[in-house]
């Protein structure tokens, strides 16, 4: 007697098709021959639609008579040792699980269990521990000495920064552990010329006009100087073009007036502020010359020389 069976969809679908009394007498056959094993005496076309049915029952138990039996064994059917050793060479020439298992008409956790159990215990290397892997060194980087030539190279190098900003020397390489000590580097001095550092007190000291208030140092002011020069060499601006400027955008009622407050902001916004004094000249020009056109600078000089 068993506690259960399996009644499929199908055989819903085909009793549907009986007449009602013939659906009846197949009902109470499936479930006398499910639970109990009792044959229905069938005969002919009755006998012909028993038999599928039959069969489905009788599959479903074996089936699960098979999984029971299974269950006792530890879940999985054994497999010979020789099939084990067979299926763990397929692995370790690269089939996949999928084609073992049809391969050998066994199932594909079986399979996946025999890879497991057996196949990566003996086959496959232990796989090393994070302890037994060796420490990777840290990289030491060689100091490269500069080609013995460099000083005969002619290269034309616009540096916008200032290298050591502290003057102290820390921007050198230290020295290489186990080697020797690298080269000072090569400097390369600037010149700046007495016409931009003259623009750039120029620009300081309009500024301070409008604002009493406002400082900086006299490293800023190089920096400026340095800014202007480019504004010259390399802009192609003229100097006398950039007094200009500066002098008709320090004035106190120009948009420019505190927005333009250094080298770096000038040499940016300059040709925005070139073309709008064009502009307004060519509009309004004026009677005489402005004063801030004509008047030299000298105070700022004396507090900040270069």
């Amino acid at each position: 007697m068993a506690m259960s069976f399996i009644f499929y969809e199908t055989f819903a679908k085909q009793l549907k098709l009986l007449d009602k009394e013939l659906r009846y007498k197949f009902y109470e056959a499936i479930v006398e021959y499910g639970l109990y094993g009792t044959e229905p005496d069938f005969t002919g076309l009755e006998a012909c639609a028993w038999i599928p049915i039959q069969e489905s029952i009788d599959n479903a138990k074996a089936r699960r008579v098979k999984n029971i039996n299974d269950g006792k064994k530890g879940g999985r059917p054994e497999i010979p040792q020789e099939i084990q050793q067979a299926i763990c060479e397929d692995l370790q020439a690269g089939m996949k699980q999928k084609e073992i298992a049809a391969k050998y008409n066994i199932a594909q956790s079986s399979i996946s269990y025999i890879k497991k159990e057996v196949f990566d215990k003996k086959y496959q290397k232990p796989s090393e521990n994070i302890e037994n892997h060796p420490q990777i060194s840290e990289t030491h980087f060689e100091y490269q000495k500069p080609n013995a030539n460099i000083e005969n190279l002619d290269v034309d190098v616009d540096v916008d920064v200032d290298v050591d900003d502290n003057g102290d020397g820390n921007d050198i390489p230290p020295e290489v552990s186990g080697g020797d000590a690298p080269p000072a580097p090569v400097q390369k001095t600037q010149t700046i010329p007495e016409q931009a550092k003259r623009l750039a007190l120029l620009l300081y000291d309009l500024h301070r006009q409008i604002d009493t208030h406002f400082t900086t140092s006299q490293k800023h002011i190089e920096q400026w100087a340095k800014d202007i020069e480019k504004l010259n060499r390399i802009d192609k601006r003229s100097y006398e073009d950039i007094e200009k400027v500066i002098r008709w955008a320090k004035t106190a009622d120009n948009f420019w007036c505190p927005n333009i407050i250094s080298g770096s902001k000038l040499r940016e916004k300059y040709p925005q502020v070139f073309l709008q004094m064009q502009q307004q000249h060519t509009r309004d020009p004026p009677e005489g010359k402005n004063k801030r056109f004509d008047c030299n600078v000298t105070g700022a000089q004396e507090d900040m020389p270069f």
